[in-house]
């Protein structure tokens, strides 16, 4: 079996600055533009519900929520790789506790509980929601994607390549088995 059936190195990446990335962290990486998307369409959403472009709000955020629901299916997959693979993985060589794996998993929390007061919002406001609750059900998701869209770059640009450089080719592997379960 060669280094490539394996889990090996494949493929240059742009916005990694031309970092060759393993199939494991590749995964990772790849995960993030579908996502993106999905925030995208959330932003547009949201901001034609709070500017009062959209005239049924009840529907308007109702499909918000769908989004969300979606995109939250989605995400959580992707962190749970990181947080029960990537995060312990590359912790052995960079420890958890402070740094780099200490502020992606304080992004991770802070990313989930808005999400999660979103949901607990709109749960409240029941199918016909007044303009002026809106805002403060459309905030957390709102903060959400913004952890969410920083937090993307902080990996992309600083700690998948860190990955990448620091970890054996073992770990590597280990990781790609890791997310195969």
């Amino acid at each position: 079996m060669n280094h490539n059936e394996i889990g090996g190195c494949m493929g240059h990446l742009a916005g990694a600055e031309g970092i060759t990335f393993c199939a494991a962290i590749r995964r990772l990486f790849d995960e993030h533009p579908p996502l993106r998307q999905q925030m995208d369409q959330m932003v547009l959403k949201a901001k034609q519900i709070t500017s009062g472009v959209e005239q049924d709000l009840g529907v308007a955020i109702r499909e918000l929520a769908e989004m969300e629901k979606k995109f939250k299916s989605e995400l959580e997959p992707h962190s749970e790789r990181e947080e029960g693979g990537l995060f312990p993985v590359l912790g052995r060589h960079i420890g958890t506790q402070f740094g780099p794996i200490a502020v992606m998993e304080y992004e991770h929390g802070e990313a989930k509980r808005n999400l999660a007061l979103f949901e607990e919002r709109m749960g409240e406001i029941g199918q016909s929601p007044a303009r002026e609750q809106v805002q403060s059900v459309v905030s957390p998701l709102m903060t959400a994607i913004g952890i969410l869209q920083e937090h993307f770059m902080k990996e992309e640009n600083v700690l998948f390549p860190m990955a990448e450089k620091v970890l054996t080719e073992e770990e590597k592997e280990e990781l790609l088995k890791l997310f195969d379960r």
